[in-house]
């Protein structure tokens, strides 16, 4: 499935629409709603189109994002909307240059703390606009790993141990 293809298609359509706040509105209601029995619902073979249609119309959508919904559902893609939910997000944040980073850390860092990896990722990632997702991890004994879009960077004692134990 092309996501990225599916997003910049509703974005566009939000843009030259002039709807873009209440579509990205009407994205964070829907997906605040959509749990694994609505996905089952709108994917089911046994429940009818006119059926799916008539419960997403309930949801009071703005019409861009209804129409993109409808799309979903006629194509039996409504499965895919949390990944296509993901996308957008990535796609908003990247425009706005927005990174949303994950910080695994064994205990809670300092508000110092925080701002000195802010800083130090500042100039790596070209913006000012970063936001940390810590994790506290009591499995790590110390250090940090730092994840970003599936990459990471793993500088935890745990991971230096375990790629020691592999040296030796």
């Amino acid at each position: 499935m092309d996501h990225k293809r599916h997003v910049l298609a509703l974005y566009e359509t939000a843009q030259e629409q002039n709807k873009f706040d209440e579509v990205i509105k009407s994205i964070e209601s829907f997906n605040h709603v959509f749990t694994q029995e609505l996905e089952s619902y709108l994917d089911s073979p046994l429940v009818s189109q006119v059926q799916k249609l008539s419960l997403l119309k309930s949801f009071n959508l703005d019409p861009v994002t209804n129409a993109w919904l409808t799309m979903l559902i006629k194509s039996r893609q409504a499965h895919e909307f949390k990944a296509f939910h993901h996308a957008l997000t990535r796609h908003i944040r990247a425009l706005n240059k927005e990174v949303h980073v994950d910080v695994f850390v064994a205990k809670a860092l300092n508000e110092s703390s925080q701002k000195n990896v802010q800083l130090a990722l500042t100039s790596f990632f070209d913006t000012k606009d970063i936001t940390l997702h810590i994790h506290i991890d009591e499995n790590l004994i110390g250090g940090m790993k730092i994840m970003h879009q599936g990459l990471s960077l793993d500088q935890t004692i745990l991971n230096m141990l375990d790629e020691l134990q592999t040296v030796i």
